[in-house]
């Protein structure tokens, strides 16, 4: 399957959505429509893609303090070959949804979301 590489509108919440707009071959407008507005958790986003038959884990694999990921790291390698990635940057609250698909990076903001490493992840099987 190949990926059409979808974005979100600038300082929106729909990082979720476009991720699973990728996946699907959906517009993002269908993925709000499937997901609602605004921000997302992985039992929902693990959830619609269970819907729609496409089998992932069935929620966010977290990671732990010790197990994250960075991204100074060759974080491609550490991450599995498809899924959606929580990613976080050091003393900010807001998370951030990133689609990994053939370690390739989707990453669905408009501009370099300045993340320093990986909490967790939906895998795709």
């Amino acid at each position: 399957m190949k990926i059409i590489h979808q974005y979100q509108p600038l300082h929106s919440s729909l990082c979720g959505q476009a991720c699973v707009a990728m996946i699907l071959g959906c517009s993002l407008a269908r993925a709000v429509e499937m997901l609602g507005k605004g921000c997302t958790t992985g039992p929902q986003l693990s959830k619609v893609l269970y819907d729609y038959k496409v089998h992932a884990s069935p929620s966010q694999i977290r990671l732990s303090k010790a197990r994250r990921i960075y991204r100074n790291q060759k974080y491609s390698q550490y991450v599995p070959e498809k899924c959606i990635a929580k990613v976080r940057s050091a003393g900010v609250k807001k998370s951030h949804w990133v689609l990994f698909w053939d370690r390739k990076e989707y990453d669905p903001y408009p501009v370099r979301v300045p993340w320093q490493y990986i909490s967790g992840y939906i895998e795709i099987y």
